[in-house]
């Protein structure tokens, strides 16, 4: 059995970020806060799924550059692997979010600098 709190969770960023409640061995869970004006990198995994359910604030959602979305309080998004997907947060309060990846697969991230109304970055398939 694991126990965790979220006051106990070291943001990447300080105060901002994501941060991990476990890690593996199968499944990642972790909480996000993305501040007003911030955003999160352009990014997808290769073998990966990522879950976010949003607890507070709102966020824009990107996926593969051509799909938005507005998740606010009590929404949840799932990105298949190779999806990419960027946030940016709009609004006037932090975004807060839990998020679940699996499986566990340490470095699976690629990302791929993107901004809305740039020409979408091509994601390269294994295989």
């Amino acid at each position: 059995m694991k126990r965790a709190h979220v006051s106990e969770i070291e943001l990447r960023f300080g105060d901002h970020g994501p941060g991990y409640i476990a890690k593996g061995p199968r499944t990642d869970v972790g909480y996000v806060v993305l501040p007003p004006g911030k955003d999160f990198p352009n990014h997808y995994h290769r073998q990966i799924e990522e879950g976010f359910y949003t607890i507070a604030g709102t966020v824009t959602l990107w996926v593969d550059g051509t799909e938005r979305f507005e998740l606010g309080p009590g929404d949840y998004a799932r990105c298949d692997p190779y999806e990419m997907h960027y946030f940016v947060n709009e609004g006037n309060e932090p975004w807060q979010a839990l998020f679940v990846k699996a499986p566990h697969v340490p470095g699976d991230g690629v990302v791929l600098e993107w901004r809305p109304g740039e020409p979408v970055p091509r994601v390269e398939r294994e295989g």
